[in-house]
């Protein structure tokens, strides 16, 4: 699963900026450093014996990058429908960064 999420990171990176205009990139980009900092604590998480809340945080940061990029998709929606490829690299960007995300 760790080597799912920088393949995950970069799928998602590509679809931020497959967006349409500047404001949709920033939105689709801010869950990007989320992601990173849910990503680097993924390795230390086996090995921890504390409460479990931060197994869960680490998660929520996780989802919150492609979750992201789906608010940034929905509210572009309408000039993505113009450009399917572009619709479908946002799909499948959101559904890399959920798949990598989803053993958490």
């Amino acid at each position: 699963m760790i080597y799912l999420v920088p393949a995950a990171f970069a799928a998602m990176l590509v679809a931020a900026l497959a967006l349409p205009t500047t404001a949709d990139r920033l939105r689709g980009a801010l869950g990007l450093p989320a992601y990173a900092l849910g990503a680097a604590s993924l390795p230390f998480l086996p090995g921890f014996r504390g409460p479990s809340v931060t197994v869960w945080i680490s998660a929520a940061l996780l989802l919150l990058g492609p979750a992201m990029l789906l608010v940034a998709a929905w509210r572009a929606a309408e000039p993505l429908r113009r450009h399917w490829g572009r619709l479908l690299v946002v799909l499948l960007g959101t559904g890399a960064g959920f798949a990598a995300a989803w053993p958490t």
